[in-house]
């Protein structure tokens, strides 16, 4: 992605394993959200708060993964895992759950309705039920700024792949990402034939055909240049 810089820094690309899967990897799953959280912070007065979510899930003997891996905690923390964490709905996924997991999901799903409630996943609730203190979640600050570990631990820490954020941010590739302010519109997926940019809004949506023009348009004419941008249709 970004090979002859990558490999004279030698910090955060060194293997050419790392330049062909790793760098991919912290562009999509953590370079955007990272740009995300440092545009909500530019432009608007609420705060964003980010997180790491690594709590790998235990698995009875018999137990596999999507991958039918024979050892199934190779896949880690897998992609959608934390929603049964922080919607606390572990019982519905049946597993030889410790007290790790329990404590995960009491304070997850506080710090998701203390957001829901008051814009900051700190408050109002700072003990739960259960009885666990709730950690303090940082907001996120564009210079050296941390995020909260979900996992084993629950603390902030800073990224664990800041080497690789400050690589991208250095760099003088010219990139946009988009995506929609809100969400699709799963109920109606016709193609509208318009589109324009919004702030973030959760009613806001957009068929895939309506997104895929807006991804055109800007591959064609370029208009916004290294941010994070929303569409709506």
């Amino acid at each position: 992605m970004f090979p002859h810089r990558a490999i004279v820094t030698g910090v955060a690309y060194v293997t050419a394993y790392d330049l062909a899967i790793r760098s991919v990897q912290d562009f999509e799953t953590s370079w955007q959200p990272y740009v995300l959280a440092r545009t909500m912070r530019a432009k608007y007065t609420s705060k964003p708060y980010v997180y790491l979510f690594n709590r790998v899930p235990p698995y009875y003997p018999e137990q596999r993964n999507y991958t039918e891996a024979a050892d199934p905690t190779t896949l880690g923390a897998y992609h959608t895992l934390e929603q049964f964490y922080l919607y606390n709905n572990l019982r519905q996924w049946p597993r030889p759950y410790t007290a790790v997991d329990l404590r995960l999901a009491d304070i997850g799903s506080t710090y998701l309705v203390n957001f829901a409630t008051s814009g900051d996943p700190n408050q109002p609730v700072t003990t739960t039920d259960a009885g666990n203190v709730v950690p303090q979640w940082p907001a996120f600050a564009p210079t050296g700024g941390q995020l909260m570990l979900l996992g084993d631990v629950i603390a902030p820490a800073a990224p664990p792949n800041q080497a690789a954020l400050d690589l991208f941010a250095g760099s003088p590739l010219d990139w946009v990402s988009i995506a929609p302010a809100g969400d699709f519109n799963h109920a109606d997926p016709s193609r509208k034939g318009s589109y324009r940019v919004a702030p973030a809004d959760a009613q806001d949506l957009i068929s895939y055909a309506d997104l895929a023009i807006a991804l055109v348009d800007e591959v064609d004419h370029p208009e916004h240049h290294r941010e994070a941008i929303g569409v709506v249709a």
